[in-house]
C-alpha cells in the first residue's frame, strides 16, 4: 500500500504529522470515544493513546497487542470488534 503512495505525498504528510499538535484541543470533544493503539507501534510512543485518552473526558483505550502504526491492517478483526462493540454501545 505505501508503494503505490507517490514519495511526495507521503514525505509531506511526513512532515506535517512531525509538527502538528492537536492535544490542546482534544478537551473539547464532548461525544464518546475510543483511542485505538497497536501496542508495537514504533511510530506513536506509547504514552500517545493515554495521553489522548486522559485528555478526552470519558474516552476508552484500546491497546492492540502484537500490532503496529496500522493495527486495523495487521489486526483487521480485532479492530473491527472494538469499533462495532463502541459504535454500539456495547464497550
Amino acid at each position: 500500500m505505501r508503494l503505490a503512495i507517490p514519495r511526495e505525498g507521503y514525505a509531506s504528510c511526513c512532515e506535517v504529522t512531525a509538527t502538528m499538535d492537536l492535544r490542546q484541543s482534544l478537551a473539547s470533544i464532548w461525544t464518546p470515544t475510543l483511542v485505538i493503539a497497536g501496542a508495537d507501534d514504533p511510530v506513536t510512543p506509547p504514552s500517545f493513546p493515554e495521553e489522548i485518552g486522559s485528555a478526552v473526558s470519558g474516552a476508552t483505550v484500546e491497546v492492540v497487542p502484537v500490532a503496529g502504526h496500522l493495527a486495523n491492517v495487521g489486526l483487521p478483526a480485532l479492530v473491527t470488534k472494538l469499533l462495532l462493540d463502541h459504535l454500539s454501545g456495547e464497550a
